[in-house]
């Protein structure tokens, strides 16, 4: 494991699931990004036609996960090494999730504190 500690992971925020599965199914993962005690896990499924080799993008999520001392807290992880430029894309893109994710965040606390900011 990348952090080499126990983690838990957080509520998925988001999953697209676009074919039935019908054929057979292949999952990618990896980590796109890590924070300071957190890392984002992408992963990919595509089905493939045994037949043709033809691979179709089935679903895509992302998941976050926090690793967790002996105490069960919080604890930081490794910083991620970006090598390729498809890392670099990816850690990108999971950046901007986080941005996105911490900002709705904080609008739902600002609106339960006050509905006029709804």
């Amino acid at each position: 494991m990348f952090s080499q500690k126990s983690i838990i992971c957080y509520p998925i925020c988001a999953i697209g699931l676009f074919f039935n599965i019908t054929k057979h199914c292949q999952s990618i993962a990896g980590i796109n990004m890590t924070g300071k005690t957190s890392m984002e896990i992408g992963a990919r499924v595509e089905t493939e036609d045994l037949l043709t080799g033809v691979k179709t993008h089935l679903a895509s999520a992302y998941l976050t996960f926090v690793a967790l001392g002996e105490d069960h807290r919080p604890v930081e992880v490794p910083p991620l090494k970006l090598v390729t430029k498809e890392e670099i894309r990816r850690n990108r893109e999971a950046l901007a999730r986080k941005k996105l994710r911490l900002s709705e965040k904080r609008k739902e606390s600002e609106c339960q504190l006050d509905t006029s900011k709804c």
